[in-house]
């Protein structure tokens, strides 16, 4: 397989922003599109001639979902077509209507039309990750898995050394326990 990943740390809290594109294929994944990522989004997009076919939030956070709207607007009136956008069930409400605490901007809903659940596929030419429903930080959280090349996409479930916060609204800290003893 050839992929390429880009992370672009963006917005006020560096939310990692991953764009991973097929380079035989030209297809693209975008992983947690934060606000203010368009422009540089759609700059790499061009630059590598890739054709965005999907975009993902692994939980319904302002920081990790605030810049959906924006691209699948872009790709409706630029391609003509819908642009797939992915989350969890269980926070596909946080997208459509989002309530951000403390974000220095307003967020757009978006409506997502493809459901995430635990032990989907998610393809795009060659790119194939697994998805990880890990609840703790909300409870829709998700991972996403890509066993070829050896990287989790954890969202704010994971940091380095440390988990992410379970303090905030859909938090559960016996989900985040049990990721902890595993």
């Amino acid at each position: 397989m050839s992929a390429e990943l880009l992370v672009l740390p963006i917005g006020p809290l560096r939310t990692n922003v991953a764009l991973i594109g097929d380079t035989e294929r030209r297809e693209a994944i975008v992983i947690d599109p934060a606000i203010p990522s368009l422009s540089q989004l759609l700059a790499a997009l061009a630059e590598r001639r890739w054709k965005l076919v999907l975009a993902l939030a692994t939980h319904g956070h302002w920081d990790h979902m605030g810049e959906l709207a924006a691209l699948a607007g872009h790709v409706r009136a630029h391609e003509s077509r819908e642009l797939a956008i992915g989350t969890h069930p269980l926070d596909r409400h946080r997208l459509e209507d989002p309530r951000p605490l403390a974000a220095p901007f307003p967020i757009p809903a978006v409506v997502p039309n493809r459901d995430l659940s635990e032990g989907d596929q998610i393809r795009a030419g060659a790119i194939n990750l697994r998805v990880m429903h890990t609840p703790g930080h909300t409870e829709g959280s998700i991972s996403l898995h890509d066993a070829g090349a050896g990287i989790l996409y954890s969202g704010d479930t994971l940091f380095q050394g440390a988990w992410g916060r379970t303090d905030l609204p859909g938090r559960s800290e016996e989900h985040t326990s049990e990721l902890q003893s595993h």
